[in-house]
């Protein structure tokens, strides 16, 4: 229910038709949707499909010049729509922006504020910024373009569909939070390398074709780096070491390369899991730190927007 009435306290005026897609749950989401009986919510039932097979559903059916996405963990901040609505309609070459966005926990405190922001394909290859679903929002033309969501891909298959579009169109950010990211638990070190291998399967899918046409030393480090991973996940280990050593020359006091070089040559994901769950909580202190020079952390969401 919050994630349905966040998209129109964002902005009531604006909004031509909102899509509920229901991949199967079990919950009360059509009850929901009965309760609030509004013409303009449109709701969808499939069985459960997946990710990728709801937002292609929400693709088929959506009508109107702007297409964004919310999933039912996360939420848009007040003036979302009407935000980015007037962005694209300033910057009328670009096909599509992104926002800044609030990390919060389960208690809705503010654990930091993303500060990560380019407009690049290259950028958004080498994982240098982090484009999540819920802060995108498209004009409907280059989604046509683009076509779905790739099913193959169970996990980052909204990664997979930022690279294509950054291909066929120039994007913009809004360096300002329109949107809330739930966090997970970090613990939970099995789904990290879930994810982990998945992000290296999309990111060489798109690298490899750009890479032939430059020359640039970090690209082709990270693409190195990229297969040493991919066969480590397939238990090539041999393959895994040559590749992860020749990375380990280029960048030597990598933590990510070190990790993978001494799970690799142990072939363990046990010991890749531990040494990787200790660097989440490197990466995770770390933003805190910077953060918490900001004013901002662990205040809760409320408060957080009060200081903004």
């Amino acid at each position: 229910e919050p994630a349905i009435l966040q998209e129109f306290s964002s902005a009531i005026l604006l909004i031509d038709k909102s899509l509920v897609i229901d991949d199967g749950s079990t919950d009360n989401t059509k009850a929901i949707i009965k309760k609030i009986n509004d013409k303009r919510i449109k709701y969808f039932y499939q069985k459960n499909q997946g990710v990728a097979s709801a937002r292609n559903l929400g693709l088929k059916k959506a009508k109107g010049d702007y297409i964004s996405f919310l999933d039912s963990d996360d939420e848009y901040l007040p003036k979302k729509t009407e935000c980015q609505i007037n962005y694209l309609e300033k910057h009328n070459k670009l096909g599509f922006c992104y926002s800044n966005f609030f990390v919060i926990d389960n208690n809705r405190k503010s654990l930091y504020l993303n500060h990560k922001y380019n407009n690049s394909f290259h950028e958004l290859i080498t994982s240098k910024i982090f484009v999540t679903t819920q802060t995108v929002f498209f004009r409907a033309s280059l989604t046509k373009k683009i076509g779905y969501f790739d099913k193959s891909f169970r996990i980052c298959e909204d990664y997979d569909y930022w690279l294509r579009a950054a291909k066929l169109a120039k994007f913009g950010y809004i360096n300002k939070p329109l949107a809330t990211y739930k966090v997970q638990d970090i613990r939970l070190t099995n789904k990290i390398l879930k994810v982990s291998e998945e992000n290296i399967r999309v990111r060489l899918k798109h690298m490899k074709n750009y890479i032939k046409d430059l020359d640039d030393q970090d690209l082709r480090y990270q693409f190195i780096f990229l297969k040493g991973q991919e066969f480590f996940f397939d238990a090539k280990y041999e393959k895994a070491n040559k590749y992860l050593l020749k990375s380990f020359k280029i960048h030597p006091y990598s933590p990510k390369n070190i990790i993978f070089i001494l799970s690799s040559f142990s072939r363990s994901t046990i010991i890749l899991s531990f040494f990787y769950y200790l660097y989440r909580q490197y990466e995770r202190y770390r933003d805190y730190y910077y953060f918490k020079t900001q004013q901002i952390k662990n205040y809760r969401l409320d408060q957080t927007l009060k200081i903004l």
